[in-house]
């Protein structure tokens, strides 16, 4: 058939001369045909077409200069030797700005495909109630449901900044409050958190990439606790501590991990006084105190624990009744053994007086003698000889270790009395028996408190 269509053409041009040009659109048509063909696109191919056309021209004056006569030859072979020169050192400069200084247009904006801008990824509109959810859930220490909930928005907003500092915050607060139920593990429910916290640490800087390594070796230290060896762990305080010399997470963590390793209580109070600098953090650093003196377990680490109370005491600082009652049962020693006098040692005795006092604070005492005995045997160190009579002589009926220790206390007291007249020392004013809790029986709390409750482990 195509055959047949160039044997019309040319009978037509030989009918009609003009015709002629037709033949030469049908060509363009064929080239247009095999653009299409070959899928080259139009940009490339006029482009092409250009460079076709210089070098269709060069070469025809080339050839008509091969028939000219060598006289005649010299002008155009210099001027063609000094343009193709010209144009060689034109394209390797404009080739090298144009790599390195996108000046002029780049080759592959020329004839390459279109470059399209990364997409600007915006949170879908229910990002935000998300993140508000999760930091909610966050603040109510509910982090399981924190977790699962930034992490559903994540998933639909992955390169959004308030995602990421939300799902950094809650990683953190968990695992500095890290409590696990059996058959869960430490390590099993920190992993994920620990590998976010891992690749939040790679962009982070200044203050948060200090609090994320100290946090990440917190982390190492949970595993450590499920049997896990070889971690980084004092290696990421020192890290930490060297992006922010005084960060308190830092400190306050490498402080109990020195109290597990068993240092020395002054190598821990050091680690603490740093961390509480700041003024940031301070109830997690007071906490975090109060466990790695109770981790070290030892009798100068106990008396430390009052001393510590007693600062918290003065400045207003919360304490949870379970860690009062547990400083009150580690400290104060039991049957009356030579490290009573040391105990009672560590604090002026009117503070320590009010400080005992703020830690049995609304406990009924009428139950717990060592307890009672300590209160009185401290107001008889304050001088007030006649409450402290008063808190002995119901201690006389009760069988306990102290009875000695409470006899004796009482002598004292009614010897110091009866010097004065049998009357209450001048200055001193008996303490009403309602502010010793002695009537409250409703408010009795057991003093057992163990680290295992209904199958809960505690991290500290």
């Amino acid at each position: 058939m195509i055959t047949q269509l160039l044997k019309i053409l040319r009978e037509s041009i030989k009918a009609v001369p003009a015709m002629k040009y037709a033949l030469a659109v049908a060509g363009i048509l064929a080239v247009v045909a095999m653009v299409g063909a070959f899928k080259i696109s139009p940009a490339m191919a006029v482009f092409g077409a250009v460079i076709t056309l210089v070098l269709m021209v060069a070469m025809v004056i080339f050839a008509r200069l091969t028939t000219t006569a060598p006289r005649h030859f010299f002008l155009p072979v210099t001027i063609m030797m000094w343009a193709f020169l010209v144009i060689t050192v034109a394209t390797a400069f404009l080739l090298f700005t144009s790599a390195f200084f996108q000046w002029p247009r780049g080759l592959r904006e020329l004839i390459g495909p279109p470059v399209v801008a990364a997409p600007v990824v915006v949170p879908p509109a229910g990002t935000g109630p998300l993140v508000a959810a999760a930091q909610r859930q966050r603040e109510n220490r509910d982090y399981t449901g924190a977790w699962n909930t930034i992490s559903r928005a994540a998933v639909g907003a992955p390169g959004s900044k308030a995602v990421h500092e939300e799902q950094t915050q809650i990683a953190m607060a968990w695992i500095r409050d890290m409590r696990v139920t059996a058959p869960a593990t430490f390590t099993s429910t920190v992993m994920p958190l620990s590998e976010h916290l891992n690749l939040a640490s790679a962009t982070a800087t200044g203050t948060l990439a200090a609090d994320i390594r100290a946090h990440i070796g917190y982390s190492n230290f949970l595993r450590h606790r499920d049997g896990a060896r070889d971690l980084r762990i004092e290696e990421e305080y020192v890290a930490a501590v060297a992006l922010d010399p005084a960060n308190p997470f830092a400190h306050a963590m490498w402080g109990h991990w020195l109290a597990v390793q068993h240092h020395p209580v002054e190598e821990l109070r050091e680690r603490f006084r740093i961390a509480l600098t700041t003024g940031r953090e301070r109830a997690y650093v007071q906490r975090t105190r109060l466990a790695a003196l109770k981790w070290q377990g030892t009798r100068e680490a106990d008396v430390e624990r009052v001393r510590v109370a007693d600062e918290m005491r003065r400045n207003n600082e919360p304490v949870e009744m379970a860690s009062r009652l547990e400083i009150v049962r580690d400290a104060y020693p039991r049957g009356g053994t030579d490290a009573e006098p040391a105990v009672l040692a560590v604090l002026p005795a009117a503070d320590h007086l009010a400080t005992f006092r703020w830690l049995v604070e609304g406990r009924d005492l009428r139950g717990s003698p060592i307890e009672s005995y300590y209160l009185a045997r401290l107001t008889e160190g304050a001088g007030d000889c006649a409450g402290a009579a008063a808190l002995y002589r119901p201690l006389l009926d009760l069988n306990s270790t102290f009875q000695e220790k409470i006899k004796a206390g009482l002598a004292r007291c009614e010897q110091r009395l009866g010097a004065m007249n049998s009357g209450p020392a001048q200055g001193s004013e008996p303490l009403p028996e309602r502010r010793l809790g002695l009537l409250h029986p409703e408010r009795h709390v057991h003093l057992a408190v163990h680290r295992r409750r209904g199958g809960e482990v505690l991290a500290r």
